[in-house]
């Protein structure tokens, strides 16, 4: 359906409507506004339909129509649209947005309604969906009422073009019969097909595999992929793009590219992970015990005190006051499980941090958590341990990153990238497993009835590199690098053979994540294969070479790291070991340079590495130190004046939570502390708050309730103060003064009666004249349908009568 056709039957139901608040939008400026739109323009185009509290409109996108009335609320914007479950409608926000800023309002909602039939007749999806809003006709429930009303629509827009003068000439169509053609050219010359052979290429495509399966491969979610598949199902396959062509598109891909500088875009903080609420997580009974393996259960946070037992769930928040009184609360066994704890977590009581099984209260889903075990009693409580069951055959590992460099491989580089961990492993025969037994003295792994019965446990992660260390195919690798975990004991042989064969062997921690940390890396910079070989010969400790791109490096134990630094580096500046910060200290004269720098920072007392001068500062330079520890003194007086040491780390104030949970995304989301409670959407959203604001201020009266309660306290009182305190007492005048003032609260309580009564009338009076005028109302609109379907009927029938009363023409 064009926007033509489109525009005619939306405006038609606009004015049947006969309601003056409702604007119809034109399809080209509502898709216009969605691409290049701002609120100035909405406003512009609201100033032109002064009084209108509606917008109905469709937008286009992607060759489908979509249907959206805009309402005018009192604190917001509603959006109501109707459109088929395979079609998103989040796009259309920003349209959303304009219109809202255009009307003044803070912010929309969006109601959309899915229908799961008739995907392809969205131009008379969006007429039903406007006659259901405006002309409150049912919407069509099936395919075949909506097909029905198609045709309905097709018909009436062929008489109206027929008796019209001049017609509208459309500019945008929805998803009709597509052009299976244009489809596939565009395909074909987005995949690598010339322009030039296009047409001839897309015409030999649907010649071959049939038009009816090409439409259906095109029109899909995955349109080449689909088509691809259809061609391969040929004898012999329809190839779709040439090699050549192909290859032009490969090189095109991996040109160069412009290099993205640093200063583009800023790095993202991390935060905190979202906190568990206790309330939410169960702990099963016997999760917890005391010293004697007698279990405990969970109980409440509420329930804490001198005489409760067992393990209570809370956040930090909720357990500081215990943790600052650092108090025991009972003799018994009580002990608080503190969830997110933080990283600096102190208390006087003792506590443990632990490992534990949870399930959640609503879909009872099990976690594995993490938290801060804090004793409340003096009888200590722990996780409960199994203690009759098997243990579990486990053998220390080690883990490591293999890498082979093709400029190194001896073979051929195609041979090896058929089997590339095949050829990794024949080159350590030590992970390969012998089962001859211990009498045989080859270098293979002979396994014991005690040990695990294969050398390597895993291997993953297996990938092509280029130099930039970005994954590419084998043909434009560089090199290969898998991960592999092994045997603890044979560490040491493995890390040996690093560095023959164009190998090289990192370790890694046992899951693989950082490098090891019971070896150091003594880099060679400016030194070939040749040279750093040679230097590691001449290294006792050396284990094997390590190398990255171009630079190659000794791998040496933790503890010769020094010794072997000294003997290779004896110039240069030595940092043990550790996680390495980065500090700015200055300013030095302008002629200092990274040694003299080196000799005085050490001199007091200070380990450090000079890296190169920052920035430039009144009285010289500010260079970038790295260090593992921190300086002994943050300020130093040298000849030319004071120096300043401070801590450039831009993460250091931030710490990584160290405490995840292991369970389902969904059942986590339903364990999260809520931040807020929702508010009732009646006090956002009531639909008659126009009419109670359009109502006369009734007069304030107080609650019956209240004015009962109130009744019955002042006649006890009243009953109680004339009932006689003793024989000898006698008649005053006191009596007479509480009858006064018990007729006086009478007339008051009925005064206040009668009020009641007349609000409650007022209040009926103003509901009976709404409801006559919404009759009114419906009485006129039902007038004014029928008649303009009488003159509709009535022009058929004349234009009928008209082509009928021609004579036939005869030859």
């Amino acid at each position: 359906m064009g926007d033509d056709e489109l525009t005619l039957h939306a405006e038609s139901i606009v004015r049947m409507s006969g309601r003056s608040d409702v604007g119809f939008l034109d399809p080209l400026l509502a898709t216009g506004w969605l691409q290049l739109g701002s609120p100035d323009k909405v406003k512009d185009w609201m100033a032109q339909c002064p009084g209108i509290s509606t917008i109905a409109s469709a937008v286009l996108y992607e060759g489908h129509w979509i249907p959206v009335v805009w309402t005018d609320g009192l604190t917001e914007v509603h959006v109501s649209i109707w459109e088929h479950q395979d079609f998103a409608v989040d796009f259309l926000c920003p349209l959303h947005g304009m219109i809202s800023q255009a009307w003044g309002k803070p912010r929309f909602s969006v109601a959309c309604s899915r229908r799961t039939f008739s995907k392809e007749c969205c131009g008379s999806a969006v007429i039903a969906f406007f006659a259901h809003r405006f002309l409150a006709r049912d919407l069509p429930k099936t395919c075949e009422e909506l097909l029905e009303l198609h045709i309905e629509l097709k018909t009436s827009f062929e008489a109206a073009l027929r008796a019209a003068t001049e017609v509208p000439k459309p500019w945008c169509w929805g998803l009709g019969q597509p052009d299976v053609l244009l489809l596939v050219s565009a395909l074909l010359q987005t995949h690598g097909v010339p322009p030039a052979q296009v047409a001839v290429r897309a015409k030999l495509v649907l010649q071959s595999l049939g038009r009816n399966e090409v439409q259906k491969a095109v029109v899909g979610v995955a349109p080449w992929k689909s088509l691809k598949a259809l061609a391969n199902q040929q004898s012999p396959p329809l190839q779709l793009v040439l090699p050549d062509e192909l290859a032009q598109v490969s090189a095109a891909k991996s040109g160069p590219k412009p290099k993205r500088s640093n200063n583009d875009g800023q790095k993202l903080q991390p935060t905190r992970p979202a906190e568990l609420d206790p309330a939410k997580l169960e702990v099963e009974h016997g999760t917890f015990c005391l010293e004697d393996d007698t279990p405990v259960g969970q109980i409440h946070f509420a329930s804490v005190g001198p005489l409760s037992t067992g393990v209570a769930l809370a956040n930090y928040q909720e357990a500081l006051p215990f943790l600052q009184a650092g108090k025991f609360v009972t003799p018994s066994g009580l002990a608080l499980l503190v969830l997110q704890p933080p990283v600096d977590f102190q208390t006087a009581l003792p506590w443990s941090t632990v490992r534990f099984a949870a399930r959640c209260s609503a879909n009872h889903e099990p976690m594995l958590l993490s938290g801060v075990l804090v004793q409340l009693g003096h009888k200590m409580i722990s996780l409960f341990r199994a203690r009759n069951l098997p243990a579990l055959l486990a053998v220390e590992v080690a883990c490591a990153k293999v890498t082979v460099f093709r400029d190194q491989w001896e073979g051929s580089w195609e041979d090896f990238a058929a089997k590339p961990v095949k050829h990794i492993l024949q080159l350590l025969p030590g992970l390969q497993t012998c089962r001859a037994g211990a009498a045989c003295s080859c270098v293979s792994w002979h396994p014991t009835d005690d040990q695990t019965h294969d050398a390597l446990l895993d291997v993953y992660r297996r990938q092509f590199f280029t130099e930039a260390g970005r994954p590419v195919k084998w043909e434009k690798a560089e090199s290969f690098s898998v991960m592999i975990r092994y045997v603890k004991g044979l560490e040491m042989q493995v890390l040996g053979l690093s560095g023959q064969h164009g190998l090289y062997i990192e370790p890694r921690t046992e899951d693989g994540m950082k490098p090891s940390s019971e070896f150091q890396v003594i880099w060679l910079p400016q030194t070939d294969f040749q040279g750093a070989t040679h230097k590691a010969k001449c290294q006792v400790h050396c284990l094997g070479l390590a190398r990255t791109g171009r630079r190659f490096g000794l791998r040496v134990p933790v503890a010769h790291f020094q010794e072997t630094f000294t003997n290779v580096k004896p110039d240069a500046v030595f940092l043990a070991p550790g996680s390495r910060r980065l500090f700015v200290c200055g300013p030095w004269p302008y002629g200092t340079d990274r040694r003299s720098l080196a000799k005085i920072l050490k001199g007091g007392g200070w380990e450090c590495r000079p890296l190169q001068p920052q920035s430039h500062v009144p009285g010289g330079l500010m260079w970038s130190i790295q260090a593992v520890t921190d300086p002994p003194s943050n300020v130093l007086t040298m000849q030319h004046g004071q120096v300043v040491i401070s801590a450039r780390d831009g993460m250091s104030g931030l710490s990584e939570p160290g405490h995840q949970v292991v369970g389902q995304a969904k059942t986590v989301q339903l364990c999260l502390a809520s931040d807020a409670v929702a508010p009732d959407p009646w006090l956002t959203q009531d639909p008659w708050s126009k009419a109670i604001a359009a109502a006369p201020p009734a007069a304030p009266a107080q609650p019956a309730a209240h004015v009962i309660h109130e009744l019955e306290q002042r006649l006890e009182q009243t009953l109680l103060a004339k009932l006689p305190t003793g024989p000898d007492k006698m008649e005053t005048d006191e009596h007479d003064q509480r009858l006064t003032a018990l007729e006086q609260q009478m007339h008051m309580l009925t005064s206040r009666q009668t009020n009641l009564e007349t609000t409650v009338k007022d209040n009926h009076a103003q509901s009976a004249a709404q409801v006559q005028s919404l009759q009114q109302q419906m009485l006129v609109q039902m007038d004014l349908q029928s008649k303009q379907m009488q003159n509709m009927l009535t022009d058929q029938m004349t234009r009928l009568e008209s082509i009928l009363s021609k004579k036939p023409r005869t030859e």
